[in-house]
């Protein structure tokens, strides 16, 4: 799940005006989520950063632990695999184009 958000940065490193903006390869699609609360509940950006992180670290434990409960089989475990790992594509995919856009 953290290889597409890391090798994002990577790329993306010179396009950032600060380097707080690597969050936003954690949770791309997730901070377009967490913007109507963002605007109901005008929060400082440090708490909006913290929410975004804090949302990708509870989807990472909760798949680890769906993995290692050992109930599961090998191929539905192998779906939620590339599943997760297409959302963290699409999220550092989308983080990209947010950084991108800001550039043009």
């Amino acid at each position: 799940m953290a290889v597409w958000p890391m090798l994002g940065i990577a790329v993306g490193f010179s396009m950032f005006d600060k380097i707080s903006e690597a969050v936003l390869f954690f949770g791309g699609f997730t901070a377009l989520l967490l913007l109507p609360v963002y605007v109901i509940l005008p929060l400082s950006e440090t708490a909006f950063r913290i929410a975004i992180i804090a949302i990708w670290l509870f989807i990472w434990i909760g798949c680890s632990s769906w993995f290692t409960s050992g109930s599961r089989t090998r191929s539905a475990q192998t779906t939620v695999l590339a599943a997760l790992s297409g959302i963290s594509l699409a999220q550092s995919a989308l983080a990209f184009l947010m950084i991108l856009g800001k550039s043009v």
